[in-house]
């Protein structure tokens, strides 16, 4: 009180006097911090054979998805396009990451489209000549969502598809040399030249002529490219899901965009390894990245509880640490709350 001495203090002055004896109360408040995670980069799985892979999710937190459409069959199938995004995910919830796979190469007789939506193809011997006309099938796109199934399926409800690449257009051999399949997008696939359309945002490629009854498949994605007898046009991408960010697409030799559900760009870089911001040779992929886990709140004086333990390819995670690299203290589940204040708990790998 007042003009009195606590623990040899004195308190001020005083307004009053105080006349017999009085007790003093303390007053203590329960101390909440917010505990964050550095996990010391990203940690990634790939997925690269066509069929769906069922990722449940580690840890709530966000999460960085990436997906490469599938090739056409053939030398001069269309490539496939790259589609990315930031996602937010609670811990034990599923993801379907759907892979497409390639087309069938040129040859005699039906030729089928990569796995995920690729357009089928054939090709023919003219019986007066003998000259061939092959066509090879289109590539498969690509898909992240939140249920199980192919793209065509699954998109009746587009709030359950996260993410598309599409894929290539099957491509075209006649007497004269071979005519290119059009590359997956992007917001639109490659139209095959004088072939099959580009797919869009709301409808397929237009099928173009097949004189000579030779047609290259169209690609598959969120919509399918046109099939044509001057090859395949490409499917397109998407990542118009509202709860994607910094969301953007590349796609080979395409149109660009700067729409936000559409953001796209052209490139003329392509590989057979999933490579980000290029366009995919053969089969499709998809990668599923945790690029931070959510703070939590922690009681000061009471245990840490349940921390996340991480694995990554090639490392060992020995747990975590209140310095970076193994430095300060090493905090267990076990451990009591001592930092007065919120704090970040680092990874520390070898």
């Amino acid at each position: 009180t007042a003009g009195h001495t606590y623990n040899g203090v004195y308190s001020g002055s005083a307004s009053g006097t105080i006349i017999g004896a009085t007790s003093v109360y303390l007053s203590f408040s329960t101390s909440y911090y917010t505990i964050s995670f550095d996990i010391g980069g990203e940690i990634a799985t790939l997925y690269s054979d066509p069929k769906e892979n069922i990722y449940t999710v580690p840890y709530t937190g966000t999460y960085r998805l990436e997906v490469w459409g599938a090739q056409a069959g053939g030398k001069t199938g269309g490539y496939g396009g790259y589609s990315t995004g930031y996602v937010h995910r609670n811990a034990n919830s599923v993801l379907y990451a759907v892979v497409g796979g390639t087309g069938d190469g040129f040859g005699q007789g039906s030729k089928n489209g990569g796995y995920n939506g690729g357009g089928s193809a054939y090709g023919v011997k003219h019986n007066n000549d003998s000259t061939e006309y092959f066509g090879s099938g289109g590539g498969g796109a690509t898909h992240i969502a939140t249920v199980s199934g192919l793209l065509s399926n699954v998109k009746s409800n587009m709030q359950n598809v996260l993410i598309a690449a599409g894929g290539g257009g099957g491509g075209i051999y006649i007497w004269e040399g071979y005519l290119n399949g059009g590359s997956g997008g992007g917001f639109q696939g490659v139209a095959a030249s004088n072939g099959g359309g580009g797919a869009t945002q709301t409808s397929n490629g237009a099928t173009g002529s097949s004189s000579w009854g030779q047609i290259g498949g169209g690609g598959g994605g969120l919509y399918s490219g046109g099939s044509s007898g001057n090859g395949g046009g490409g499917g397109s991408g998407y990542i118009g899901n509202s709860l994607l960010s910094s969301k953007y697409m590349y796609c080979y030799n395409c149109a660009t965009s700067d729409g936000t559900d559409t953001k796209t760009y052209t490139t003329t870089n392509v590989s057979s390894s999933p490579t980000r911001n290029y366009a995919k040779s053969g089969n499709g992929a998809a990668r599923i990245t945790l690029t931070g886990i959510d703070s939590y709140t922690v009681t000061y004086g009471e245990k840490y509880g349940t921390l996340p333990t991480l694995s990554k390819s090639g490392y060992t995670f020995n747990g975590w640490y209140t310095g970076a690299n193994g430095t300060g203290t090493k905090i267990t589940s076990g451990s009591t709350v001592s930092i007065l204040g919120n704090h970040t708990l680092y990874a520390y790998w070898t």
